[in-house]
């Protein structure tokens, strides 16, 4: 995860990694695009799926 500006939170996850996306949803961050055969991995161009959190859902998400 990287911080684009003070306000939102970005992290980028290969398509086929669904345990990396389940923990992004469980930290309340939702899908925001998908970057379709975005970067290789070992020789083959896969889809890149990014996730996104603003400070205010991330105040609305924390316990």
């Amino acid at each position: 995860m990287r911080p684009i500006n003070p306000s939102q939170w970005t992290a980028p996850s290969g398509a086929r990694n669904v345990q990396s996306h389940r923990v992004m949803e469980k930290l309340g961050m939702r899908r925001e695009a998908v970057l379709r055969q975005h970067r290789v991995h070992r020789g083959e161009r896969i889809d890149e799926v990014w996730y996104g959190l603003l400070r205010a859902e991330w105040s609305e998400a924390a316990p």
